[in-house]
């Protein structure tokens, strides 16, 4: 699954530069306008190999010549992964944003964060309770989610994205091709 979505995360990483430059010209609109392209082309574009993966890893990891055990951990955990990429789509979208906008700092807190709880969680599951993939899975996106909203939140009340809400709400990407293009 990593590997589809790293292949495909291109989009994202485009981010930076070209928020970068619209910020720059001070085009905020514009900034959001290219976050609302790059996470929505990457949710599209990611969905059917995210369900592809879903459906049939089991059997992708039966034909890597692992046994049924190994194989329906797979299964139970990939479905936990992929969710919790989809909300690390939009979570890089909103991080371009701070990064370029001067609140770099602020966002490496919270992905710093975000890591450290993640594995904390994961390694008092792992003590209190019989871990297996699919309890791995939901911590990862339940913290995925927690954090997202948290950051969404935090950075709403703060007013850092109030210039770039009309480009990632207000308009549709449809409708502005020069910005596609």
């Amino acid at each position: 699954v990593d590997i589809s979505a790293i292949l495909l995360s291109g989009m994202l990483t485009s981010l930076t530069s070209l928020c970068s430059l619209a910020i720059g010209s001070e085009k905020y609109s514009l900034a959001g306008l290219y976050v609302q392209i790059a996470v929505v082309v990457y949710l599209i574009v990611f969905a059917p190999v995210a369900a592809l993966w879903w459906l049939f890893m089991e059997n992708a990891i039966l034909w890597l010549d692992f046994n049924e055990i190994v194989a329906a951990h797979g299964q139970d955990y990939v479905p936990f992964y992929v969710l919790s990429t989809m909300v690390g789509a939009i979570s890089s979208g909103v991080f371009a944003l701070l990064d370029t906008s001067g609140c770099e700092k602020f966002s490496v807190i919270m992905a710093t964060s975000t890591s450290a709880v993640r594995f904390l969680s994961i390694f008092v599951g792992a003590l209190l309770f019989d871990a297996d993939l699919r309890l791995v899975g939901m911590i990862c996106l339940a913290v995925d989610v927690t954090f997202l909203i948290g950051l969404i939140s935090f950075v709403k009340y703060q007013g850092w994205l109030d210039d770039f809400i009309p480009g990632i709400f207000g308009q549709s990407m449809f409708a502005n091709w020069e910005a596609v293009m």
